[in-house]
């Protein structure tokens, strides 16, 4: 755990060594490997959870425009900070239903279609680091991995810049892996 907290800092700085050029190309490739994705292993899905991007984390807006082009459903979470707890809201246009909220996240504004089902969900996952093993450091709150343990159906998908990848993290007893990893290189499915 301690190893995680002093790799932080570490794969920030390679994030932001990223120049804007890259992180576009590499996120428009991660997007194409997300509706590769789509194409095979989730044809059926049809609600996704999504994360709008931090300033130096993978954009994958044109995935979600993808999602909505063809009918799916999306929600984008609003964290709670006294609970540390994540609540998920529909939105239907990726430009005009955000405002900046906790931590100066993008959240959505319209907070009436709140989903509670999360059974048939595929949450697209951020995060800080990720490894070989799907396991996921994040920015040290716990948010997601409270939710996926109070949540353990949902399908988690870490979407990340292959920069962000660790050979062998130390994950904690409550740390959640994920079930698929995606860079702009591919994706893989866990076991």
């Amino acid at each position: 755990m301690e190893e995680n907290k002093s790799l932080r800092q570490i794969y920030i700085d390679k994030r932001k060594a990223l120049s804007d050029d890259d992180r576009h190309e590499l996120s428009n490739k991660a997007s194409e490997n997300l509706i590769a994705l789509l194409n095979t292993e989730f044809k059926g899905a049809n609600i996704f959870l999504c994360f709008y991007p931090l300033e130096y984390e993978i954009d994958l807006r044109p995935f979600y425009s993808n999602l909505i082009e063809s009918g799916k459903t999306l929600y984008f979470p609003v964290s709670d900070d006294r609970d540390k707890s994540l609540s998920f809201y529909r939105v239907d246009n990726l430009e005009s239903d955000f405002s900046r909220g906790t931590y100066q996240v993008m959240e959505p504004v319209d907070r009436v279609d709140e989903l509670e089902d999360f059974s048939d969900c595929v949450c697209i996952t951020p995060g800080l680091i990720f490894d070989d093993d799907f396991n996921r450091v994040g920015y040290g709150a716990g948010y997601y991995d409270r939710f996926f343990n109070d949540n353990p159906e949902i399908t988690k998908v870490g979407a990340f810049f292959d920069c962000q990848a660790y050979p062998a993290l130390s994950p904690a007893a409550h740390d959640v892996k994920m079930d698929y990893i995606v860079t702009e290189n591919g994706y893989t499915k866990r076991g």
